[in-house]
């Protein structure tokens, strides 16, 4: 169990990366990849702690009704990790599920005109095409700076065909965060960023902005607060929905 444990650790923390184009991050484990590394070390944890529990029970002669204690004590433990689970999202409240919930809520309150494509970097595809309907997704493209770590041409079987120069703001929709909208790399971009000078031509000043607290906001100027805000829809023509419309049809 122990080698099992720690053989796993071992390709997670140094398997991601990728030779074939010199040695670059290559995201391979979501989420769901380290659970064969959290079982084998759940399964030392408690043979451990029962190990020591035991000795410690027969050392101070604890009753046998003690024992018959824990797997309520187990189902407790469970209840209060599921608790609050929409308040408390424990690992889940990541910049990437914030990111997610964003977009989620921007879609449906977003008059589309289906003849232009929706730009984004291969990260935020291969992580968000899915929240778009059909007759969006088809329309979901990705842009790429030069030079650009190429992990991501393999992340989708149709990816390296969505691939395609960042076009006049007029003709196309830019769906990014902040720190993308100024050329930069979001951590779980992995270093490819959108292309900074085709970029330069969008506008700063007209755009659809979610908050973190999911209320939808249109807006031609900057908000209040620029640290609000988690992604924006750039290319929408006019506001769809005012602030007094989304408080009143959260």
């Amino acid at each position: 169990m122990a080698i099992w444990a720690a053989g796993t650790f071992l390709l997670i923390a140094f398997a991601p990366v990728s030779l074939s184009g010199g040695y670059q991050p290559y995201p391979l484990f979501h989420g769901r990849h380290i659970l064969p590394a959290c079982i084998p070390f759940a399964l030392c944890l408690a043979s451990v702690v029962g190990h020591y529990a035991s000795k410690i029970a027969r050392a101070r002669e604890v009753s046998a009704w003690a024992f018959r204690l824990w797997p309520a004590a187990v189902v407790l433990v469970m209840l209060a990790g599921v608790a609050g689970l929409r308040d408390l999202r424990g690992f889940r409240d990541r910049p990437t599920g914030r990111v997610g919930d964003a977009i989620d809520r921007m879609i449906p309150a977003t008059v589309w005109d289906i003849t232009k494509t929706i730009y984004m970097t291969p990260s935020a595809y291969w992580r968000y095409r899915i929240l778009f309907p059909e007759h969006l997704r088809s329309r979901l493209r990705v842009a790429v700076a030069d030079g650009a770590p190429d992990w991501w041409r393999s992340i989708t079987p149709d990816i390296t065909e969505r691939c395609l120069p960042l076009p006049d703001p007029r003709d196309a929709y830019l769906l990014v965060t902040p720190t993308q909208l100024e050329g930069s790399a979001e951590s779980w971009d992995y270093g490819v960023t959108l292309p900074p000078a085709q970029l330069a031509a969008w506008p700063r000043d007209f755009w659809r902005g979610v908050l973190r607290d999911k209320s939808v906001v249109s807006s031609v100027l900057p908000p209040t607060n620029p640290h609000d805000i988690v992604a924006l829809l750039i290319g929408v023509p006019f506001p769809v929905a005012t602030r007094d419309e989304t408080a009143a049809h959260p």
